[in-house]
């Protein structure tokens, strides 16, 4: 069974990269990227919450 990351690489058609040949400034980006994500991921996961109602 293919992991996420797997399919995403087969999906995307990604060649392999050395990380030491990113900027530093690429990597931050990238790591921003990778924060958002895991937050919006345990945002979401906690399941419905109410949506404010406008009167």
């Amino acid at each position: 069974m293919e992991t996420g990351l797997e399919f995403a690489k087969k999906a995307l058609r990604l060649e392999p990269v050395d990380a030491r040949s990113f900027s530093p400034l690429a990597l931050a980006y990238i790591g921003d990227a990778v924060y958002e994500l895991a937050i919006r991921t345990r945002v979401v996961s906690r399941g419905k919450c109410p949506g404010q109602q406008d009167a």
